[in-house]
């Protein structure tokens, strides 16, 4: 199963100029509850918003990227490059069946839009705030004819809705 984690307002931004437009500390968390010790995919852009270069710790992050040196695998085991979202599915599928591993899509909006048919699950996570952003998760129409939610989380600073693709 592929799931897709993503944080937007009521803009449906979810950054600005390369960088989230917020830091909510307590979705920080959830986040990392969620992907810890699993394997995340994201776009070059994201890889080099992180503020750790080597990736994020703990996990395995697949970076597709046409641009950043590809499939080179780092000393530590923790980042793959590829070149092709069918190369990341297919590295990404090899190292959850050898590891036990879930799989997250984390961005941006690039990610979002070329992995919408290949997920299953996507962790919406809902912040109050209409500041405008530069980059927009873009499936809202798409998701009312092929989601269902599942779920929703109230937290004290947010809220999380989970869809499942409906078969």
């Amino acid at each position: 199963m592929i799931s897709l984690v993503v944080a937007v307002n009521n803009t449906y931004s979810i950054g600005n100029d390369n960088k989230m437009l917020w830091k909510n500390s307590e979705d920080l968390k959830e986040f990392k509850r969620l992907t810890l010790d699993q394997i995340v995919i994201m776009g070059s852009k994201t890889f080099e918003s992180l503020e750790m270069p080597k990736g994020l710790p703990n996990r395995i992050n697949i970076v597709v990227s046409t641009k950043l040196s590809p499939k080179i695998y780092l000393e530590d085991g923790d980042i793959y490059f590829v070149e092709s979202i069918e190369e990341a599915i297919e590295v990404s599928e090899m190292f959850s069946k050898y590891f036990s591993k879930d799989i997250f899509v984390i961005g941006g909006e690039a990610i979002y839009r070329s992995f919408i048919d290949f997920v299953d699950r996507m962790y919406i996570t809902m912040i109050d705030d209409n500041a405008e952003g530069d980059k927009k998760f873009p499936m809202i129409e798409y998701m009312q004819k092929s989601w269902e939610v599942s779920s929703v989380d109230i937290f004290q600073t947010f809220s999380r809705i989970t869809y499942n693709k409906i078969p």
